[in-house]
């Protein structure tokens, strides 16, 4: 081999290598660039659902420190009345047990708002009180299963939580069904999160498209916050199941 066909090998594999490194630099460049996307992304979802958290705390903050002192005093002061006649007693008894089913609503409510006992219990049974707490005011049997999962975060927590309530919600509102599931496990690298009932179903192309869609919005939101996969399996005969695989190591 002279000494030009050397040259010409040599600048081949000179020209071939630094393609490669273009190409890798290039590859290396485009997956940082996607991964700061998705950062980014997650940040501002992240800022939303923190926003919306917010005001759900003022709203408590002003249930428990504004309406439910007010319903506290004016129970005293009904037991302290002294009334002439039956007819008079008879309606500030029922006065009072309006006063008394409002503080309870309103502690009930407050607790939906903000769902302070999920820090001290953990997801699965803050939401198998949740499941008691829909089945009590909506009459909607919610059938709970599960079990301890690791504990994660406060925030990725909160996030599971709210998928529930979110996928309850929409069964609640939409679905129609006489009875809903409700199941929370995890695995070695996995926590799942089961939601189902036998609704209408969903006719899923519609509501994907539909603007109208908030509530799978804001699930698809958390979901991707979390890093987790998202599966629902509907149709027009009737029924439908959510499925959320949460990787715990994103968690």
């Amino acid at each position: 081999m002279d000494q030009k066909e050397n040259t010409f090998y040599f600048t081949i594999l000179i020209s071939s290598l630094v393609l490669l490194s273009l190409i890798a630099v290039f590859s290396l460049t485009a997956l940082w660039l996607y991964r700061k996307r998705i950062a980014t992304q997650k940040e501002l979802e992240n800022r939303n659902l923190f926003k919306l958290e917010s005001d759900r705390q003022r709203l408590a903050d002003s249930l428990q420190n504004i309406l439910l002192p007010v319903f506290n005093l004016m129970l005293p002061e009904l037991e302290a009345l002294k009334l002439p006649d039956d007819e008079s007693r008879s309606s500030v008894a029922e006065i009072k047990l309006l006063a008394s089913r409002a503080v309870e609503q309103l502690t009930r409510l407050s607790s939906l708002l903000v769902p302070r006992q999920l820090e001290e219990v953990g997801p699965a049974a803050a939401l198998k009180n949740f499941a008691g707490i829909i089945q009590d005011t909506y009459h909607l049997p919610v059938h709970f299963s599960g079990s301890d999962i690791p504990r994660l975060t406060k925030e990725a927590e909160l996030h599971i939580y709210r998928l529930a309530e979110e996928l309850l919600d929409n069964i609640i509102v939409h679905a129609k069904a006489t009875q809903a599931f409700l199941n929370i496990s995890s695995s070695e690298r996995n926590i799942t999160l089961l939601v189902s009932d036998d609704g209408i179903g969903l006719d899923l192309p519609y509501v994907k498209k539909s603007k109208k869609a908030l509530g799978l919005r804001n699930i698809l939101a958390r979901a991707f916050v979390l890093d987790a996969e998202v599966f629902i399996e509907s149709n027009n005969e009737g029924g439908t199941t959510y499925i959320i695989d949460i990787p715990i190591q994103n968690s």
